[in-house]
C-alpha cells in the first residue's frame, strides 16, 4: 500500500517595510521554508504572508487563514523561518501551538531546530519567552523616542489636527497653521461662544460651502476640532496614561477663546435627570418623597381583568428602609405637573422674547449681516498674514528696504484697523425695529403649551423637563415644583440655522397634587 504523501504549508511574515529591507524578506523567507518542506520530503499546498504586521498580535489575517486552513485539511506540517516570525508573545505561541497540534499539524522552524527530545519544549518556550522580550524592548524604544519627540515640540505622525500641515525639519516635523483651514477653526469655536451647537456649526459649514479636506463636515468632525489642544498650539503625547503637553507650534486659538468655547459645550450637555430611558412617566427621576427626602419611584400593579395600573411610589418604602407607602397615580399626576409647569412658564410675555429673537436671527437682514461678517473676518485675515509676511522679510533681510515697502505696510495696516471697526460695528448693530402682535404671541404660547401637554413620546418630555425643573417634591396633598431660573432654553425654528437663547423669569411654585 502506498504510503499518503505529506504535505506543509509554510507562512512567513515581516513587520514593517524597513524589516523587510534589512532583515529577511518575505519572499526569501518562503524560498528558505520551501526547501525545509523538501528536505520534510513534504509537499508545500498553501502559502500564508503578513506584510508590515507585528508579531505581537495573532490578528494577522494571513496567519489566521493559515491556522484555519490546517484545522480544515490534513496538513503534517506549518512551516515558519523561525518563532519570532511565527509570534513575538510566548502565550500566543504556546496557544496557536496547541491549536496545530490539535489540527494534526507540526510546527517547524528553519532556522531553529529544537530537535525531538524531552527538552526540547522547554528550549521552544525559551526561545519564544526571547523572542517577547525583544518585542517589548523595540516597542519601549519606540515609545521612549516619541515622548523624547513630542517634549521637543515635534509632530509624532498620524491625522493631522485640521488646521494645520506637517512641515519637515530635518528628520522630524513639525505643525504649521494652513491660514484657510485656521480660519474655520476660529469660525468653529466663534460660533461655539455664540451658543451654536456641533450639529448645527457642521450644517453651516457644509451649507455654505466650507469643505473638511474634501468631505463634508459632521457633528464628529466638529467635536474633534473643538478638543483638539493642537489649535492651542500644543503638542500632546499619551505615554501609558501619561500626559506630555509641550508648547510647540503658532497656536490658532488663544486660552481665553478656548475656555469659552469648554464652558458652552459644557452648558449644552443634556442632563441626566433620572429614570429609565423607556419609563412611561414624564417625572421619573424628577420626584422627591417630601417626608424622608428619597427619590419616588414607578411601580406597578394588576387589577381585575389584568389591567395594569402605574404608580408613583417612595423608594425608601419600596425597598424597605421606612418611610410610608406614597402611591400616586402615574396619568393623573403627570396630567396635572404638566398643566402647572405648561400655565407657569409657557405664558404669552415668556413667549414673546422667543418669538422677537427667532424674528431677528432669522430674517434676511441678520442672515445677510453674517455673512458680511464672515467675509469680512476671511479678509482680515488675510491681511494680517501678508503684514506678517512683510515684517518676516525685512527682519530677514532678503533684500527689501524699509523705505520702498512702507507705504504697503501703511496701506495694509489701514485696512486691517477698517476691517477691525467695520466689524465692530456690524456686530453692535441691532438691525431693524421687530413689533409682534399680540395675536402671535398668543398663538405661540399655546402652541408650546399643547406640545408639552400632548407630547407623545414621554422620553422626549422628560428631557426637556430635566432642562427647567431640578425638582418636585412631593408632600401630603401637595407638590412643591422648584425650577433653575439660570438654564437657559434654546428654541430652533426648521428652516433657520440661528440659536435663539432665553432665559425665563421662573421660581417655585406650589400646587395640589390631588
Amino acid at each position: 500500500m502506498k504510503a499518503r504523501e505529506k504535505t506543509a504549508v509554510i507562512y512567513a511574515r515581516v513587520s514593517t517595510a524597513r524589516q523587510a529591507d534589512d532583515g529577511l524578506p518575505v519572499d526569501s523567507q518562503i524560498d528558505q521554508c520551501r526547501a525545509k518542506a523538501v528536505a520534510l520530503q513534504a509537499r508545500v499546498v498553501e502559502v500564508f504572508r503578513d506584510d508590515g504586521i507585528s508579531g505581537r498580535t495573532s490578528n494577522r489575517p494571513g496567519f489566521q487563514a493559515a491556522l484555519d486552513f490546517c484545522d480544515d485539511h490534513p496538513v503534517d506540517y506549518f512551516v515558519c523561518w523561525s518563532s519570532s516570525r511565527f509570534a513575538r508573545n510566548h502565550i500566543d505561541a504556546a496557544l496557536n501551538k496547541r491549536i496545530l497540534e490539535k489540527s494534526g499539524s507540526k510546527l517547524v522552524f528553519v532556522s531553529q531546530d529544537f530537535g525531538e527530545s524531552d527538552e526540547a519544549w522547554m528550549i521552544e518556550s525559551i526561545v519564544a519567552i526571547m523572542d517577547e522580550q525583544y518585542s517589548r524592548a523595540i516597542a519601549k524604544d519606540t515609545r521612549r523616542s516619541m515622548a523624547k519627540n513630542a517634549a521637543d515640540g515635534f509632530w509624532n505622525g498620524g491625522n493631522l489636527p485640521f488646521g494645520y500641515q506637517a512641515v519637515s525639519m530635518g528628520k522630524r516635523r513639525r505643525l504649521a497653521p494652513v491660514e484657510d483651514e485656521a480660519l474655520v477653526v476660529r469660525t468653529i469655536f466663534r460660533w461655539t461662544i455664540e451658543g451654536a451647537g456641533q450639529k448645527e456649526i457642521a450644517m453651516r459649514l457644509n451649507d455654505t460651502g466650507v469643505s473638511r479636506r474634501g468631505k463634508r463636515w459632521n457633528k464628529a468632525a466638529v467635536a474633534s476640532v473643538l478638543r483638539s489642544r493642537a489649535v492651542l498650539g500644543q503638542i500632546v503625547f499619551n505615554d501609558r496614561g501619561r500626559n506630555i503637553v509641550t508648547q510647540a507650534h503658532e497656536a490658532i486659538i488663544s486660552e481665553e477663546v478656548w475656555a469659552m468655547a469648554q464652558d458652552k459645550k459644557e452648558q449644552r450637555v443634556p442632563r441626566n435627570v433620572g429614570g429609565r430611558p423607556r419609563s412611561e412617566a414624564a417625572f421619573s427621576g424628577l420626584l422627591v418623597c417630601g417626608k424622608c427626602g428619597e427619590a419616588m419611584y414607578t411601580e406597578t400593579a394588576t387589577g381585575r381583568g389584568g389591567v395594569r395600573y402605574h404608580y408613583y411610589n417612595c423608594r425608601s418604602f419600596l425597598k424597605g428602609m421606612g418611610c410610608e407607602s406614597r402611591r400616586l397615580p402615574v396619568e393623573k399626576l403627570d396630567a396635572h405637573l404638566l398643566e402647572e409647569i405648561a400655565e407657569k412658564i409657557f405664558t404669552a410675555d415668556n413667549i414673546a422674547g422667543i418669538l422677537l429673537d427667532i424674528k431677528r436671527q432669522s430674517g434676511e437682514w441678520a442672515c445677510d449681516k453674517q455673512l458680511r461678517i464672515d467675509g469680512m473676518a476671511k479678509e482680515l485675515s488675510d491681511v494680517d498674514r501678508r503684514l506678517r509676511k512683510m515684517y518676516e522679510s525685512v527682519e530677514a533681510g532678503v533684500g527689501l528696504n524699509l523705505a520702498d515697502v512702507a507705504p504697503r505696510l501703511r496701506e495694509l495696516r489701514a485696512r486691517s484697523e477698517a476691517l477691525k471697526i467695520e466689524i465692530e460695528r456690524l456686530d453692535a448693530d441691532p438691525g431693524p425695529q421687530i413689533v409682534l402682535r399680540p395675536d402671535e404671541t398668543t398663538t405661540a404660547a399655546r402652541i408650546f403649551r399643547d406640545i408639552l401637554v400632548s407630547a407623545e413620546n414621554t422620553s422626549k418630555v422628560r428631557e426637556f423637563l430635566g432642562h427647567v425643573v431640578s425638582r418636585i417634591v412631593i408632600g401630603d396633598g401637595k407638590a412643591m415644583l422648584e425650577y433653575l431660573p439660570e438654564r437657559i432654553v434654546n428654541a430652533r425654528m426648521s428652516d433657520s440655522q440661528c440659536v435663539v437663547r432665553w432665559l425665563p423669569d421662573l421660581g417655585s411654585n406650589q400646587g395640589p397634587t390631588d
